[in-house]
């Protein structure tokens, strides 16, 4: 999960309790989960789980009960370890059978754009996860579910980039009435996020 928070974008939705969950989190933590959950051991293929550009995939070798393509809308959950997924369930990793697959298929959705994750039953079970390169910034709150990790002080630093692009820390400094140091603190996760691009100033990312 560090692996996954250092490399990944993270998305928040609000559930209709007004509870908040990281979108990142709650999928991530099913497929892992799911991988360790359902693989046979007995086999030496490695279980991968690999980042590109615009997905996630996973390779994990199971016992299959079939041999196709999961639909949500008709999928009969069936346990591949029972003594795993009942040490789980012990620990509160696991909360019911099957649960994990349809939160991977729900929050998928609001992770990006209403897309579909794909995940295949074989020997070799296979998920894809689509992956925005870069979620979009909400500046209006949780409209739509969608927010990012940013503080006040760092939207108004994207925000005061996006209106003047080649803008200077020096004069972001001026703009913002902040401190020099406060402003490159806030400035330094703008970039790590890939939120914007350090030029001969700073412009705001292409998304």
């Amino acid at each position: 999960m560090a692996f996954i928070a250092k490399h990944l974008p993270d998305g928040f939705y609000q559930e209709p309790d007004a509870k908040r969950r990281s979108l990142r989190s709650v999928i991530f933590h099913e497929v892992i989960v799911n991988m360790l959950g359902h693989r046979e051991y007995t086999i030496p293929y490695p279980a991968k789980l690999i980042i590109e550009k615009d997905r996630v995939r996973t390779e994990n070798w199971c016992k299959p009960h079939g041999y196709e393509l999961i639909d949500p809308k008709n999928f009969t959950p069936q346990t591949k370890n029972p003594a795993i997924a009942k040490f789980f369930r012990e620990i509160e990793r696991f909360e019911e059978l099957g649960s994990g697959v349809m939160n991977i298929f729900k929050y998928t959705q609001s992770y990006f754009n209403g897309k579909q994750p794909e995940l295949f039953e074989n020997d070799l079970f296979k998920m894809v996860i689509p992956i925005p390169e870069l979620l979009p910034i909400n500046l209006g709150g949780l409209s739509g579910g969608l927010n990012y990790e940013l503080n006040d002080d760092q939207l108004a630093i994207f925000e005061c980039i996006k209106k003047n692009p080649e803008i200077q820390t020096k004069q972001i400094v001026v703009l913002l009435d902040k401190a020099q140091r406060t402003t490159e603190r806030h400035i330094k996760p703008l970039i790590e996020k890939g939120y914007i691009v350090k030029t001969g100033g700073y412009i705001v990312r292409s998304i």
